[in-house]
This record gives structure tokens, C-alpha cells and sequence, in this order.
């Protein structure tokens, strides 16, 4: 998959400034990011898990946390675990709750407690 060739070209590059080093992790996190909505779209969902981990060990941006977060939430949610599921969301609806994926993630779920 170009995604996973993606990762490991990002991955390998080494003897880069700061402000480089900060834009390569800022690339390998959506990469990984995009990555793990395929993998959740072909019903990768360990896969997918994974991926949004490494995106979350990677990154401290906030929408990018979010990201990663909603989508461990949607798998869970896939999984029938919906109280992680809503663990998940609800962290992500901390980091940017005005996101309408996050908004609409969370209306999926009965046991929604923030929207």
C-alpha cells in the first residue's frame, strides 16, 4: 500500500534541522492518519488501532490528537466496545469538540454524555 511506502521514506530521513524534523513528524502523523482511515474503511481495525497510536506517540497537535482519537473511537464503536468508544470521542471533544466529525461521532453513540 503507498501509504505504508509513504511512512517508511518519512521515517528513514535523518541529519535534518529542528523546524525539518518537526515538518517530516507533521507529515509521517497524517500519513499514518489517512492510512488508518483506509484500514478502518477496509475493516482493518487492529490495523487501524495501530496506526492511531503511532499518530498519538508522534504528535502534539491538537487537531491531530483529535483525529487519531476519533478514529480509535469509530473502531471501537465498529467493535461493539462503546464504552471505549466513548472514552475515545469524549477525549477527542475535549482537544477540538467543534469538529463535525467529532460531533457527529458522538450523536452515533447511546451512551454519549458530552453532546
Amino acid at each position: 500500500m503507498l501509504y505504508h511506502k509513504a511512512m517508511d521514506h518519512v521515517d528513514i530521513l535523518f541529519d535534518m534541522t529542528p523546524e525539518q524534523k518537526k515538518q517530516s513528524e507533521s507529515a509521517l502523523t497524517s500519513i499514518a492518519l489517512n492510512y488508518a482511515q483506509c484500514c478502518i474503511k477496509d475493516m482493518e481495525y487492529d490495523r487501524a488501532i495501530e496506526l492511531c497510536d503511532k499518530a498519538l506517540k508522534s504528535t502534539q497537535n491538537n487537531q491531530q490528537r483529535s483525529k487519531a482519537l476519533y478514529r480509535k473511537g469509530l473502531v471501537c464503536h465498529r467493535k461493539g466496545d462503546l464504552d471505549r468508544a466513548d472514552s475515545y470521542l469524549s477525549e477527542a471533544a475535549v482537544l477540538c469538540g467543534n469538529d463535525p466529525a467529532i460531533i457527529s461521532g458522538m450523536r452515533i453513540l447511546p451512551t454519549c454524555t458530552i453532546y
